[in-house]
């Protein structure tokens, strides 16, 4: 579909009345091309609408075509609580959520951390003391690389399966939760 007075695609699906009301409040993370498209449902969504970011045809249509598997796909993991595969795009920006929420919370302050010897997570805002997360993440990141994947399932794990449930995820394939995982670990590696 063509909005009225613009020459861009748009997407446009009505809500299924069958999960409607656990749809409320989620905010979807749908990729269109190169980018990733953030649309909250809210009580008077009716319709899921976004811009294709494409005047080419042929681009819309692959782009139509994969959002509607993706929401598809999603809508019957809440029909049927199957977990569902994320593409790469969605990967990557969910592990950019993880490490924002992971390193500052409201207001500046650091919001989540994680006890290096022991991978517990631990919630609260603490000293905005940039030396001690830089002294947490070198230890992470060192631990990581010598504990393997269990050590990094263990410690960033739970900060993964945070931020799933406040994006909504409704769950997400064990492959998915390890490149996820994957993916955070080395965002926090690269920060050193």
């Amino acid at each position: 579909m063509v909005a009225k007075g613009s020459s861009t695609p748009h997407f446009v699906k009505r809500i299924p009345s069958d999960i409607r009301e656990v749809l409320v409040g989620r905010k979807l993370v749908i990729s269109v091309g190169e980018e990733v498209v953030e649309f909250a449902v809210t009580q008077s969504t009716q319709s899921i609408r976004f811009s294709l970011r494409t005047s080419d045809p042929t681009v819309a249509k692959v782009r139509l075509a994969e959002a509607i598997s993706y929401l598809e796909q999603y809508f019957e993991a809440l029909r049927s609580h199957r977990p569902v595969e994320l593409s790469h795009r969605q990967l990557h920006a969910l592990a950019g959520d993880f490490y924002r929420a992971w390193s500052q919370g409201p207001d500046g302050m650091k919001s989540l951390t994680v006890v290096p010897s022991t991978g517990e997570v631990i919630e609260g805002p603490w000293a905005d003391d940039d030396e001690l997360l830089a002294a947490v993440s070198q230890q992470l990141a060192d631990k990581a690389e010598q504990g393997g994947t269990e050590y990094r399932r263990r410690t960033y794990g739970p900060v993964v399966d945070r931020i799933l449930a406040q994006r909504n995820v409704p769950s997400v394939t064990p492959s998915c939760r390890e490149r996820l995982i994957d993916t955070f670990s080395a965002l926090n590696a690269s920060r050193r």
